[in-house]
C-alpha cells in the first residue's frame, strides 16, 4: 500500500472512530443510568360512615279506660265476709283471716287485695329512667274516707290506705301527687351492626326475646270500722313516664325479666324434595317449631309408593338425631331409576309431613 493510501486509511478510521465515541456518550446519557433520590405520591382519604349505636325502645302499659287494673272497692265494715260473699255469687274473695278489706277485681269473679300486674319494658340498648306518679283525687261532695298516712290504717277510725308499688318500693296514696323512680338496664347484647339496603344500621337481632321489664302494682287496707252510709272512696291517678337514664344514674336491682312468648309456629322441613342415590345415605333436617305448636322429636318415618299409604316403618332403620334424620342406603333396590317414592315424618306432636324421593342412580 502506498503512503498516500495508508494516510487516507487511517483518517477514515480515526473519523468512525470519533463518531462511534460521540454515540456511546449520548447513549449513556439517554439511558437513565443515574438512579433516582426523590418521589412520591398522593392517596385520597375515605370514610365508611358512621352508626348511631343507640336505639331507645320502651313498651309502656296499655289499659283500657274501662278496665283498669287499680279500679278498687273498699269493705270497712266487712259487710262481703259477714255475709259470705253473697252478694257477688261464684266470685272469690280472699281469705277472711287475711282479709284487708280492699278489693281489686285480677280476675274474672276473682277479687284480691293486691291488684293485677302492669309492666314497662324496657326494648332498648341504653338504660332508660321510669317515673311513676300516683295521687288521690277526692270524690265530689267531700264525703271521702279519710286515707291513711302509713301501710297500717288506724284502729280507732275509718282510714284508708292505698299504696303504689314500683319494683320493690312502695309509695302511700295522698292527695298530694307523689313519684317513685326507676332506673332500667338497657340490653345492648339484642343488637347487632348489620348491613341493609348498602347501609350500615344499628338493629335489634332476630332471636331477641330476653329483656329487663320493672312492675307496677297497686295494694290496699281499710280499717275494720263502722261509716256513714253516704261515705265515699276517692280515685287513684296513675301516670307514667320515661326518659334515657343518666350516665351515673344506678341501675335498679328489682328489675324483672320479661321474655316474649314465641309464635306458635307448626313443625317444618324445608327441603321436601330428595334425588335418592341407592348406594348413599342422606340427611333430612327437620324444624320442631315454636310455641304451642312446637315439637319435642321425631316419632316416626314411613316409606310408601303413593304419597298416601305408608306401609313400611323406616324408623328403626333411620339414625335420628335431634332434629335430623339420616335416611338409609339401600332401601329402594327395586325401585327403577326415575321412580318416586314417598317418605312420612311424623313429630310427636301428631304433625305429618310427607317428602317426595326420585330414585337417581
Amino acid at each position: 500500500m502506498s503512503k498516500a493510501k495508508l494516510k487516507k486509511t487511517l483518517a477514515g478510521m480515526l473519523a468512525a472512530t470519533m463518531v462511534l465515541g460521540m454515540g456511546a456518550t449520548a447513549f449513556a446519557a439517554e439511558s437513565g443510568d443515574t438512579p433516582a433520590t426523590s418521589g412520591g405520591t398522593s392517596g385520597a382519604g375515605n370514610s365508611e360512615g358512621h352508626v348511631e349505636k343507640e336505639v331507645q325502645n320502651v313498651v309502656l302499659p296499655t289499659v283500657p279506660a274501662d278496665q283498669s287494673p287499680f279500679a278498687y272497692t273498699m269493705d270497712p265494715e266487712r259487710l262481703i265476709q259477714e255475709t259470705g260473699g253473697q252478694k257477688y255469687e261464684d266470685y272469690t274473695f280472699p281469705a277472711k283471716d287475711s282479709d284487708t278489706g280492699v278489693y281489686f277485681l285480677v280476675a274474672d269473679k276473682e277479687y284480691s287485695n293486691t291488684s293485677n300486674t302492669l309492666q314497662v319494658i324496657n326494648k332498648s340498648s341504653c338504660n332508660i329512667t321510669l317515673t311513676v306518679k300516683v295521687k288521690a283525687t277526692a270524690s265530689a261532695g267531700g264525703k271521702d274516707i279519710t286515707l291513711a298516712t302509713g301501710s297500717t290504717p288506724s284502729t280507732s277510725a275509718a282510714e284508708l290506705y292505698l299504696g303504689l308499688k314500683v319494683g320493690n318500693d312502695s309509695q302511700v296514696v295522698s292527695a298530694t301527687e307523689a313519684p317513685v323512680s326507676k332506673t332500667i338496664a338497657g340490653t345492648p347484647d339484642n343488637f347487632e351492626t348489620a348491613v341493609a339496603d348498602g347501609k350500615y344500621v344499628y338493629r335489634e337481632k332476630a332471636d331477641a326475646t330476653s329483656w329487663k321489664a320493672m312492675n307496677i302494682s297497686m295494694t290496699g287496707a281499710v280499717s275494720n270500722y263502722k261509716i256513714e252510709a253516704d261515705t265515699t272512696a276517692p280515685t287513684v291517678d296513675i301516670t307514667w313516664e320515661w326518659a334515657k337514664a343518666a350516665e351515673d344514674a344506678t341501675v335498679a336491682t328489682d328489675a324483672v325479666d320479661y321474655t316474649e312468648a314465641p309464635a306458635d309456629v307448626a313443625p317444618s322441613i324445608a327441603v321436601t324434595d330428595y334425588d335418592y342415590d341407592r348406594t348413599a345415605t342422606f340427611d333430612i333436617v327437620t324444624d320442631f317449631g315454636k310455641g304451642n305448636l312446637a315439637a319435642s322429636s321425631i316419632s316416626s318415618v314411613k316409606l310408601g309408593t303413593d304419597g298416601i299409604t305408608f306401609e313400611t316403618d323406616l324408623t328403626s332403620a333411620c339414625i335420628i338425631s335431634g332434629n335430623t334424620i339420616t335416611f338409609p342406603s339401600g332401601k329402594l333396590g327395586a325401585a327403577a331409576v326415575g321412580t318416586k317414592r314417598y317418605v312420612q315424618v311424623t313429630f310427636d306432636n301428631g304433625t305429618p309431613i310427607t317428602l317426595t324421593l326420585t330414585v337417581t342412580k
